[in-house]
């Protein structure tokens, strides 16, 4: 049988559309392929301006994760005026990422992906994560203000915050105000407890392997969390068996303490963990919107120009 080619797009989930294009053989899918659409130039956008418009524009790369990338660019500003970042300003920082990168946890699981899954045969599923009159869905919507009340507490507004700025942030807090971000953030963890884990935080970052996954599984009512809900699930759809990858992970580690010394430690898995060395990275741009005629080259010395194929 002739080897059919099926192409499905755009596919619009968060920033950017996706296209996939699939080989079928015997009714069975033998390549598969997968590219972004979309291009958007933000490195001509900020090309030629005064170095904190960056801040403004770069934020704006993607509705999910616009501080990290504020952070970026205030941080590379940083590198080249030499200024100093107060103590607290990098302790107000770190948690502005942190909490931004719980919120985008929240958004793709609730928002991007259980919707997917809410689907028959299986109507607990359904009841939970269908949009939008699902149960756990209109509880991430909750949860996700509750988590963007302490976030606003520091950065002012989000997103588009232009509360960090190579020097600190532009939003101190008072005593008062700490303490109104404490209260909003044990409120929020005992909703991810009763909803998402069923179970203490603690109980849950106690787990360390896959089999003390499973007996966390077994235990009480975990089963019938959000999570303990999507674990059977997609074991039962095979997911646990596809996407996986057993080496060559790399961390570039964030969220440093006013000493340099990152919380989230930096690293490279090859077998072995070896240190990651920033000067090894290139980027490859041949199957992308720019032009590759340089070939890879390290991120200080690319070029980002657009390149002028049209498909």
């Amino acid at each position: 049988m002739a080897v059919q080619t099926v192409a499905l797009g755009p596919f619009s989930r968060l920033e950017g559309d996706l296209k996939v294009k699939v080989d079928i053989e015997e009714g069975r899918i033998v390549r598969a392929r997968a590219s972004g659409t979309l291009y958007r130039g933000f490195e001509p956008m900020v090309r030629g301006r005064t170095p904190l418009d960056a801040i403004v524009i770069t934020c704006r790369v993607c509705g999910q994760c616009g501080l990290t990338h504020s952070a970026a660019a205030a941080e590379a500003i940083r590198s080249l005026t030499g200024d100093r970042m107060p103590r607290n300003a990098r302790l107000a920082i770190n948690v502005m990422l942190a909490i931004e990168t719980v919120l985008s946890h929240l958004t793709h699981f609730y928002l991007s992906f259980a919707p997917d899954l809410a689907e028959p045969p299986c109507q607990d599923a359904a009841r939970r994560f269908a949009p939008p009159a699902g149960e756990s869905f209109r509880r991430a919507l909750l949860l996700r203000e509750d988590i963007l009340g302490v976030l606003g507490l520091f950065a002012g507004k989000w997103p588009n915050s232009l509360a960090i700025q190579p020097g600190g942030t532009t939003r101190p807090l008072d005593a008062s105000e700490l303490r109104r971000a404490q209260v909003l953030l044990r409120e929020f963890i005992a909703s991810i407890e009763q909803q998402v884990l069923r179970c203490g935080l603690d109980r849950w970052l106690a787990l360390r392997c896959a089999p003390d996954l499973d007996r966390w599984l077994g235990e009480g009512d975990h089963g019938t969390s959000d999570l303990g809900v999507f674990l059977t699930l997609g074991r039962q759809r095979g997911l646990d068996q596809v996407g996986r990858w057993s080496a060559r992970f790399l961390s570039s580690g964030g969220w440093p303490d006013p000493s340099g010394r990152p919380f989230m430690k930096a690293g490279f898995h090859d077998g072995n963990a070896l240190p990651f060395d920033p000067a090894r990275i290139v980027e490859h741009v041949k199957h992308s919107w720019y032009d590759a005629s340089s070939g890879a080259l390290h991120p200080f010395d690319g070029t980002a120009i657009p390149s002028s194929r049209t498909s």
